[in-house]
């Protein structure tokens, strides 16, 4: 018999939840820091799920949240949509066991993220996961206004290279990713991946900012910094993440949590402003004054408020729009079960691809897929919804923040990759389930 003083051995279901978090740690976290190529993150999110799966049974709150019924209408929403894109893929003439891959490993995918979910929402592990998150967002917004205010060159460089790069929007930078460059990764990503992330990351900095925790100034600061970051990627979805969750994010809270909120917005665009034009400058700096007698000098190729402010109309849908009508066109004849999963990602008109996580799903699985598909999101904002009514706000301000960004870009979430949309996607879901499922300590 063990002495008092003996430490007692790990429970079987803190055993699980250790080898889940060490997984996630090494499949997906490091991946993510290390290599720019979805590819090779796929292959990460997808062998994470075939290592927590075996485990995820042994955790109680993973087995509470199983007998809701909205956890299983959840499920039974993803086998329809994999149901439908299969039948799609192979009214199409697709491979059969390539069809059956995408749907095993892409129900494999969002089983993971389920169980790596429930794991994070413990107390145990709240403060960890918190930190990270706080960490990477950290690095990520200072690196990239660093890299767009600082060290521009290779900014310039690129814009000169790819019609996909433009050295007057914010890119994502991620300085853990240089030490891979001799292997061909990159250490940057692109503006709308910066936005996305940043509008979301925005969202939920300023709900915990409503409760003035103890970090509450460096919080508006950093607030301040992602909001001029948002601002500086011109992208229009990241403006909707921000308007679609604001007023949910302010109604029934002190006219002075509003007025800061609306405070730190202006002085954060302000403050974009001001570097959009320091970068202009340095990109394409004004000419001298013309000596006495000679007409002015031409204006800037670049005016600041080129795609910034003006461009956000002027761009009107940058051919979105023109594009989901092909689309649309394209499904003639299999609108109900879609072309199956090898349509997705696939160039469509002048966009590499969707450009709609909802048009991904139609494109794949037809009306049957995308219906299921509003279903599941429906059950989670229910959720979402039922905990803001409970004083838990943030779960609901993220799913709307993550849905709205992912309505006029990013691609499919169903089919398992290495994008960020897929595992964001899946987050947004399943924390309001679980938390109402099994709510943690407040």
């Amino acid at each position: 018999m063990p002495s008092p003083s003996t430490p007692l051995p790990p429970s079987p279901e803190l055993r699980a939840e250790r080898t889940i978090t060490w997984a996630a740690a090494a499949l997906i976290l490091s991946p993510l820091l290390i290599f720019s190529s979805p590819e090779f993150r796929e292959i990460g999110v997808l062998a994470f799920g075939l290592v927590a799966l075996p485990f995820a049974r042994r955790i109680p709150a993973l087995r509470q949240a199983a007998g809701n019924r909205m956890f299983q209408a959840v499920w039974i929403c993803l086998v329809l949509i994999h149901l439908a894109s299969y039948i799609g893929g192979i009214q199409q003439g697709g491979s059969v066991a390539k069809s059956a891959l995408w749907t095993v490993s892409g129900i494999i995918g969002v089983a993971g993220t389920a169980a790596l979910t429930v794991i994070l929402l413990q107390p145990k592990w709240r403060r960890a996961s918190l930190a990270i998150a706080i960490g990477l967002t950290v690095t990520l917004v200072v690196s990239s206004l660093l890299a767009y205010l600082v060290f521009i060159q290779w900014q310039v460089e690129l814009g000169s290279r790819t019609v996909h790069f433009d050295p007057r929007r914010l890119a994502l930078v991620w300085p853990t990713r240089i030490l891979t460059m001799p292997i061909g990764q990159q250490f940057w990503s692109h503006t709308n991946d910066a936005a996305y992330l940043f509008a979301a990351a925005w969202v939920i900095l300023l709900d915990s900012l409503h409760r003035r925790p103890c970090f509450a100034a460096a919080g508006w600061a950093l607030a301040a910094l992602l909001g001029a970051a948002v601002f500086l990627t011109a992208s229009r979805s990241a403006f909707l993440m921000i308007a679609a969750a604001l007023p949910l994010l302010l109604a029934f809270r002190s006219p002075r949590f509003t007025l800061k909120t609306f405070a730190v917005l202006a002085f954060a665009f302000g403050l974009g402003f001001a570097g959009l034009n320091l970068k202009i400058d340095r990109i394409a700096p004004p000419p001298p004054p013309p000596p006495a007698g000679e007409s002015p000098p031409p204006v800037r190729d670049i005016p600041p408020g080129a795609i910034h402010v003006t461009g956000i109309v002027e761009r009107g849908s940058a051919g979105r729009l023109h594009s989901y009508q092909l689309l649309w066109e394209d499904l003639a004849g299999a609108r109900i079960f879609g072309q199956g999963f090898a349509a997705n990602r696939l160039p469509i008109g002048s966009l590499m691809h969707e450009h709609s996580t909802f048009l991904a799903t139609l494109r794949a699985g037809g009306i049957t897929a995308l219906a299921g598909h509003l279903a599941l999101i429906g059950i989670s904002l229910f959720a979402a919804l039922s905990l803001a009514r409970r004083g838990c706000r943030w779960p609901l301000l993220f799913a709307v923040a993550i849905f709205t960004g992912l309505l006029f870009d990013r691609s499919t979430v169903i089919r398992l990759t290495g994008f960020n949309e897929f595992l964001t996607h899946w987050a947004a879901v399943w924390i309001p389930i679980f938390r109402l499922a099994a709510p943690p300590n407040p």
